[in-house]
């Protein structure tokens, strides 16, 4: 009778754990034709896979983070003038040896606007107690607003660029927008201005945001921009995009051949 109890429990476990990732490739698959279907409505390009994207910002955390990177589900198209991407950036990390090694899949849901200059790498991350903790340590970049500071740890190196983009109008905008939008980490990174949050982003709530990020570029003085200025298309010419599917980079052994790509996908995030 024990046996037959504990034989029973192990099939519902695996039971409820096969539904559990059967819901999750379903509820992503379904995102993914809501994405499709929100991008040809503004007329959008839609991609599935580019494993080049993360290699362009791939000096800063979190896209140097980790291994089997790559951006997926991204869409690009144009906002206030500016050129703008979605996308949700994977990577996974693993922790153990042997047989006791586990595999950690991370999730980031991206929206960047593109600049137009390199500017100084910053990076504007929602202050906690960790991230107090850690500044002590490692020292962030103080500005002039103390309300900022205890808004955002700063890392980035103190110069007149960084100063200047940091202004007062971009502070106070950034103050506003976090108390209206939500607590987001914001990234200049290789000509981009990053929005990161490690929930997906609405659909309905996308064009807000890229909306908000030309909002903070616009409170930029031009001579910044001026400045560092670089050619359109310059920085994507130096990155390969890739967007092969069943190779290892991708989908390592979890990737299942003649199953649909979305499935295979999943797998890789579960």
């Amino acid at each position: 009778m024990a046996v037959s109890v504990t034989m029973l429990l192990v099939v519902a476990a695996v039971v409820v754990g096969v539904a559990a990732i059967g819901y999750a490739a379903w509820r992503d698959h379904e995102r993914t034709k809501n994405l499709r279907d929100w991008a040809r409505l503004r007329g959008w390009r839609y991609q599935e896979v580019d494993t080049g994207l993360p290699r362009r910002l791939g000096r800063h955390a979190p896209f140097n983070q980790g291994r089997h990177r790559y951006a997926g589900d991204i869409v690009t198209g144009t906002v206030d003038g500016r050129r703008c991407r979605v996308f949700d950036y994977h990577y996974e990390t693993s922790s153990g040896h042997g047989n006791d090694r586990e595999v950690q899949h991370h999730r980031v849901s991206v929206v960047a606007v593109d600049i137009g200059a390199r500017l100084p790498h910053l990076s504007l991350e929602p202050e906690t107690i960790v991230t107090r903790a850690w500044g002590r340590v490692a020292g962030d970049l103080d500005t002039e607003s103390h309300a900022f500071n205890q808004a955002f740890r700063v890392d980035g190196e103190q110069t007149m660029v960084t100063t200047a983009m940091l202004n007062p109008q971009v502070m106070s905008y950034l103050l506003l927008v976090r108390d209206r939008l939500g607590a987001y980490e914001w990234q200049f990174n290789n000509g981009m201005l990053l929005v990161l949050s490690d929930q997906r982003f609405a659909l309905n709530r996308i064009d807000l945001i890229a909306h908000t990020a030309c909002q903070v570029l616009d409170r930029i003085p031009a001579f910044v921009f001026q400045d560092h200025a670089i050619p359109p298309g310059a920085l994507d010419a130096h990155v390969p995009t890739d967007a092969r599917f069943g190779g290892s980079d991708l989908y390592g052994p979890g990737g299942i051949p003649g199953l649909p790509r979305w499935f295979n996908l999943n797998l890789r995030l579960r």
